[in-house]
Parts: C-alpha cells; structure tokens; sequence
C-alpha cells in the first residue's frame, strides 16, 4: 500500500509487544513502505526482548525512550500536600516530551503525527509537539482517554485537555460506533470507525465444523491479558463452571501473565488450565479449535466508560473464527449490544454465575443456536473486521487532511 504521507505513530506499546493496541497498529501497518512512518515510544523494542516474535516486528524504523524530564517528581513536603504539585508536573513533563517529539518529527521529516490512547502524556504532549511541529494531528482512541485513569486528580485533569485536543484534532478514529455516539454528544466533534480488523489468515480459513473438537472434552477458550477490566467476569465463569459440575468442561486461559499471579477463584486448580501466550498464528488455531470462546468485560472496574466504549482486538478474530461466541458484558458496553444486535454470539449482561451457567448449558445442547451465531459471526467479521477494509480507511483518513 502506498503511503504519500511519512507519518509519526506514537503509542505506548507497539509491535512486538503482546497487546491488543499493537497487534492492531501492526495489522494496519504491515502493508506500508518502511519510508512511509515512524514508530515512537517511551518503552523499550529491541530484538533480544522478543525472541519469540520475531516475525511480528514491523520494518519501520522504531524510536525509543522518549522522555518526559526525568528530574521534574513530587517533592516529599510536609509544608504543602503533595498533589498540588501533580498538575504542575504533568505540564512539565508534557512540555518537555512535545519538544523532544518536535524534534524527532522534525528529523523524520513527518508530516503528521498519530497518537494513540494508552499513556497520559502522550496524548497532550503529542498534541502540543504538532503545533510546535506544524504538522496535522490525528487522535486514535483505542480507549476514551480521559477515563483510563484511577486516579481521581489525573482524571479530572485529562479531563480538561481532551475536549480541546479532540475539537482541534485534523481527524479522529474510533473503534465503535459506542465510543464514536458519545464524543459526539459530549464533545460536539465527528470521528471515523475503525474495527480492531481480524487476521486476514483468519478469513480465509474456514472454521473446524466438528462440534465438540474433541469427544467427551468442552473447551473454553480466552486469549489475552487478565486484569481489573476483566477480571470479575472472569471469576464469574469460574462459577459458573461450579455450579455446572461437568468434569469435561474447562476454561482455559492463553495469557503472558504466569499463572501465580492470576488466582481467579479458590477452585481454579480444578476448572482451569493456564497457558503461556501465543503469537497470532497460533492464537487463531487454538481459537479455531475452541468449542466456546468467551469475551469478559467486568461489571465492577471503577472504569465505567472505558468498559462501555471498549473494542477489544480479539473480537474480530473470535468472529472469524467462527466457532461460538459468549459474551459476559454490561448491557450498554458496545460489546454486549454488537454481538446481540447481530446475533453472533450468546450474550449474558447480568453480573451472575447462573445466569452464565444457564448459557453454557444452550450452547451445550442447542446445536442449532451453535450453528447460526457460528454462521452470524463468520458474516460480521467479513463486514466489519476485514483488514484490507481498515488498512483502506487508515490511509484515507490520515491523507485527508495536510495542514494542521
């Protein structure tokens, strides 16, 4: 794909790095000129890190170790309280990293800068760097920024800054249709969607048609992190496979989290099986082979927006998939009313075992259900969650516009 425009990526992790943001940024990107972006982060990228993913590295050139002013910290101060120093740190910091990214676009010679959610400096120091930089900014929420934070003053503060970065941004992409609803009527400002796309591998392939993949085995697979904004729910299939009491159904997990710090529930050891992380083609034929894949969103993360606007990166290859989808998710996350307004999984959107339990045991005795959500999903993931589609509308957002 040809790429008129060099382009600035500035996200918190990248590819390699085992997470949904950067599988995503990979996927968009792996049909570009290496000549044709820069990728930018405060973390660390070099090969020996990833010695296991070697081919999930992109060929642009990476730019590490951005600093925000490593001497600008909290004083410890009895006189004054400490968080009346917190604003004026973060401004600090966030000046001081615009002037370092101002220099590295400058030497990149980029002609806009794309930053994506996930650091809360990066998105305001990014902004700030385009105007120093003169170039176009474009905002890529993977996740509504001003709510990411648990912190009660950071998020009060990002607060603050989003609604201007956003109103001033020359294009901003969504990953859905929830998230894109509601900067609207909170912020007055249009966006562009982006689905998290699949794997194109994924939809070419057809999915495994025996139902179960194994006689006398259920598998329950989910691929991923664990962690507050799943993990509840989580704990509730934990639960749910309790009250089930069937011996051949277990849950397992895929995760690059080790197994001693995931402790779900007292009775994991007997419902649970822990596996290391897999790289993508792996991931989609343990996926291809599930007989359940299960997509939690939690019901109690003090991140509310965040759970109702969030599109995780395995939705799309779990459609591709096309084995059966359930969904445990609020109501009003975008996750829940996707899947339920398309049919392509079975959703379960209250905070309960049972109500879990009682799904499971459909999937396990209607194969009729089985077939069309499998059927459902295999469609979505062809509308929605096609690559050459994203990598499409990536392009054509970002040359929309060439002055800031």
């Amino acid at each position: 794909m040809q790429q008129p425009l060099k382009v600035a990526i500035l996200s918190r992790v990248l590819p390699p790095h085992r997470s949904g943001q950067s599988k995503v940024l990979y996927r968009l990107l792996s049909g570009w000129s290496p000549e044709d972006y820069c990728l930018i982060s405060n973390g660390e990228y070099n090969r020996p890190l990833y010695p296991t993913q070697q081919e999930e590295w992109l060929p642009g050139t990476y730019i590490q170790h951005v600093p925000t002013n490593g001497h600008m910290t909290i004083p410890k101060t009895h006189q004054f309280p400490r968080f009346l120093f917190r604003p004026l740190i973060h401004m600090l910091n966030i000046r001081y990293r615009a002037r370092k990214l101002k220099q590295i676009i400058k030497a990149q010679e980029c002609k806009a800068i794309v930053a994506c959610t996930g650091d809360y400096i990066d998105f305001p120091s990014s902004f700030l760097a385009s105007r120093y930089a003169q170039v176009p900014f474009f905002a890529y929420m993977f996740d509504w920024y001003a709510y990411q934070w648990t912190n009660q003053l950071d998020r009060t503060l990002a607060r603050w800054v989003e609604p201007y970065i956003l109103r001033s941004a020359a294009g901003i992409i969504v990953p859905n249709e929830r998230m894109q609803e509601e900067l609207r009527n909170l912020y007055g400002v249009s966006s562009n969607i982006i689905y998290n796309p699949c794997d194109e591998a994924s939809l070419d392939n057809k999915s495994i048609e025996t139902w179960p993949t194994e006689q006398g085995k259920i598998t329950i697979v989910f691929t991923g992190a664990v962690y507050h904004a799943n993990a509840d729910a989580l704990t509730n299939l934990v639960a749910a496979l309790c009250q089930l009491n069937q011996p051949e159904i277990r849950l397992h997990i895929y995760s690059n989290q080790p197994a001693s710090m995931l402790k779900l529930a007292a009775n994991d050891d007997e419902w649970v099986v822990w596996h290391d992380h897999l790289s993508q083609e792996p991931a989609a034929d343990v996926q291809r082979k599930a007989d359940i894949l299960f997509l939690p969103l939690g019901f109690h993360t003090g991140i509310d927006e965040v759970i109702r606007t969030a599109a995780p990166s395995k939705l799309g290859d779990y459609l591709a998939s096309g084995r059966p989808l359930l969904v445990h998710a609020p109501a009003n996350s975008f996750v829940a009313t996707y899947v339920e307004k398309h049919q392509c999984g079975v959703v379960v959107d209250q905070d309960s075992p049972s109500a879990l339990a009682m799904a499971i045991e459909t999937l396990l005795e209607d194969s009729n259900v089985r077939k069309q959500i499998s059927q459902n999903a295999r469609n979505r993931a062809h509308v929605d969650f096609d690559l050459l589609k994203a990598q499409r509308a990536f392009r054509e957002i970002l040359l929309s516009s060439s002055t800031p």
